[in-house]
């Protein structure tokens, strides 16, 4: 980093030192959410954990009431209910696709909520995975696809944390 190019403001760095930190550490977070995610979508924890509903687009299916049918068997199986769901980039399309077939007002206005909205009323915190990663003699792979993860997290963690995933902030 040059430090003449971060304290001019006309520089693509600008905002001084701290500003750019702070967009490398955030940057280095989104990487360690998409490798997560990855490792998450490894066949192997795949087949241990795998729920098979499709979404294909046809009248008579609520892949928002699907998510939330759920996320309360895994509460009752579990006794923590998750509190986040991930999307990927296919699932979230699938499940906009899906509403629109349905050909009523209420189809149509699922299609239109935004990630945050359908998080509001699943009560999770959503994320939709629209990254693609280099894949071996292919194009661009997504990291999640056409999978939806839900999964209980929470922003801190201690001895008593009961998080599926655990991850180091250090």
């Amino acid at each position: 980093m040059d430090l003449d190019e971060v304290a001019d403001p006309n520089s693509a760095l600008a905002g001084g030192i701290s500003a750019y930190q702070a967009r490398i550490v955030e940057k280095l977070k989104r990487r360690i959410l998409r490798n997560s995610l990855r490792r998450a979508h490894h066949p192997d924890i795949r087949r241990r954990h795998q729920y098979g509903q499709t979404w294909n687009g046809i009248a008579g299916q609520d892949p928002d009431n699907d998510i939330l049918q759920q996320l309360v068997a895994a509460a009752t199986q579990s006794g923590i209910r998750p509190n986040r769901v991930a999307w990927g980039d296919t699932a979230w399309s699938k499940r906009v696709l899906t509403h629109r077939a349905q050909n009523d007002a209420g189809g149509y206005a699922s299609a239109g909520l935004t990630p945050e909205q359908v998080g509001m009323f699943l009560a999770v915190e959503p994320y939709v995975s629209r990254e693609r990663f280099s894949a071996a003699g292919a194009g661009l792979a997504e990291v999640v696809g056409n999978l939806v993860f839900m999964f209980y997290a929470l922003a801190g963690q201690d001895t008593e944390d009961p998080s599926n995933i655990k991850r180091s902030t250090r």
